[in-house]
């Protein structure tokens, strides 16, 4: 297996090690706006055109907001080489320190060398605000866990795997790379990376989904 990076720090959405070149660990979640088209139909001289309009638009807009909330709630996965994971489950906070929680997910990957990025985020009111999913979102996050596992904590032979990884943004944990604030009930947004050897990597699997945050 390779040395790990003793520090990690997020710049403008890519993660870079000391030692290493910036790579980025996870793809950045690209998203297609849509145009809806509303067709109005004639409507009979008796009814109100007012009410009309009205009922029109309320109806282009709760498509547009169920359009919209379902995209954004779409899990973005990519994998190559062999590789997948999914992230599954709740994200638990630790109870004694919200600054630690713990992550789940199934996987799979080619024998050798393995790098895993584990991190979630969430802003302050615990939603799953859709700017989690833009480069540079560590700017809107109330709190941001991660960590680097190391390779005794997972196996990789071809064969699928489950796993739990603690992460954590706690300074005083022994675990800490980097990360700052803590985790409540709600919605987080959750990166579970793996990059093979090689720049560019031989193989990837890179999860990312909004995930249920729950003692």
């Amino acid at each position: 297996m390779g040395p790990r990076a003793d520090v990690v720090v997020e710049r403008s959405g890519m993660t870079r090690e000391v030692g290493r070149a910036p790579r980025r660990l996870c793809a950045l979640v690209r998203t297609r706006s849509g145009m809806l088209t509303l067709q109005r139909q004639r409507k009979g001289r008796e009814m109100n055109t007012k009410r009309v309009f009205a009922m029109t638009l309320a109806a282009a807009t709760l498509a547009v907001i169920g359009t919209t909330s379902m995209a954004w709630a779409d899990p973005t996965s990519s994998h190559s080489g062999g590789a997948n994971a999914v992230q599954t489950g709740v994200v638990r906070i630790d109870r004694s320190n919200p600054r630690v929680a713990y992550v789940t997910g199934r996987y799979t990957c080619p024998a050798g060398f393995a790098h895993l990025f584990v991190s979630a985020k969430q802003v302050a009111d615990g939603r799953p605000d859709p700017a989690l999913k833009l480069e540079g979102s560590s700017a809107i996050s109330s709190g941001w866990l991660e960590r680097h596992p190391g390779p005794d904590e997972f196996t990789c032979d071809g064969k699928w795997h489950r796993g739990t990884w603690r992460i954590t943004s706690d300074p005083a944990d022994p675990g800490y790379e980097y990360g700052f604030g803590a985790l409540i009930p709600g919605q987080v947004y959750v990166q579970f990376c793996w990059d093979g050897p090689g720049d560019p990597a031989v193989w990837h699997a890179y999860s990312e989904q909004f995930a249920r945050a729950s003692y």
